[in-house]
This record gives structure tokens, sequence and C-alpha cells, in this order.
């Protein structure tokens, strides 16, 4: 059973009129609009989003943990010790990695969408409902957030270097 809804139909091509009138055409286009906007944007995704990546990334920390394993096992037991590790992160990390294509696929489509809809004409006080200030405020914030974590740890990481000494393992 699927629980996303599905997508609506491109617009029909310009020159088939199969509205009634303009406004009827506005309310059609903002109605779809909206619909799109909310499986674009809406706090559900980001959830979504963020457990599927956040299974791919612990996915990667375990294949990574496995790695070292293997080159620090001294005998049976932690050379076994990698392997189940191994095998849990690539568990973890197809299936991760498969959702967010699979997302990131739908958003295009979904995009796709926004944008055929959106060039069917200009409605100015109906196009203002579908900004959502505060979840896109809180994408940006969150991609913000990442992205600076990501750089402060490139940043850290080779500043605290010494001359000489070798990584801790």
């Amino acid at each position: 059973m699927q629980n996303r809804p599905s997508l609506p139909p491109p617009p029909p091509p310009v020159e088939i009129s199969s509205w009634p009138d303009r406004e009827a055409m506005l309310a059609d286009r903002a109605f779809i609009l909206g619909a799109l906007v909310r499986m674009h944007l809406g706090p559900a995704r980001l959830g979504v989003l963020a457990m599927w990546a956040g299974l791919t990334a612990f996915g990667w920390l375990l294949v990574g943990t496995a790695l070292a394993m293997f080159e620090q096992a001294q005998d049976v037991f932690g050379g076994l010790a990698g392997l189940l590790s191994l095998l849990l992160g690539v568990a973890a990390l197809v299936p991760g990695i498969a959702f967010v294509c699979l997302y990131l696929a739908r958003d295009r489509k979904v995009r796709a969408l926004l944008v055929e809809w959106g060039a069917l004409d200009r409605d100015p006080e109906r196009d203002r409902e579908l900004r959502l200030p505060g979840v896109s405020l809180v994408w940006l914030l969150l991609s913000f957030a990442l992205g600076a974590t990501g750089l402060a740890l490139c940043v850290i990481g080779p500043a605290s270097a010494r001359p000489g000494e070798r990584p801790a393992r």
C-alpha cells in the first residue's frame, strides 16, 4: 500500500484550452501548485530525507570501522568482527543510497511539474501562499549547518596536525 500521493499530470498544451475561463485555470493551477509545493518542501519530506541520509551515513561509518578492524586485526576474532561490521555496513548503506536516489528522482519530477504548472500564467495573489518561508528557512539553516560542520572538520583536522607526528589510530 502506497502512502504518498501520486503526482498530478502535467498541464495540457497551451493551444488546447481545457478551462472555461482564466479564473478556473488559475484556481486549478493554484491547487496543483500547492500540492506540489507541499510534496517538495514539506516537513515530512525533510524528515524522510534526513532518515535515509542518516542510514547511509551510518552504513558508511560501519564500512569504515570494518576497514580499520581489518587493518588492526591480530587474530581470527578481530577479522570476524571486521567482517560482521562490513556486512552490517553494506546492509545499511545499499538501501540508504537506493532510497536517497529514488527520492532525488522524484524531486526532479516534482520540480519539472512545478515549472510547467507555474509557466501557465502568473497569479501573484495565490502564488504568495506557496512561498512557505518557515519551511524554506528550516531547509536553508539545516543545509548551512551541515556545510559549516563539514568545513569546520576539514579545517580543524589539518590545523591540529603537528610536524613529525603520525595521526592517532
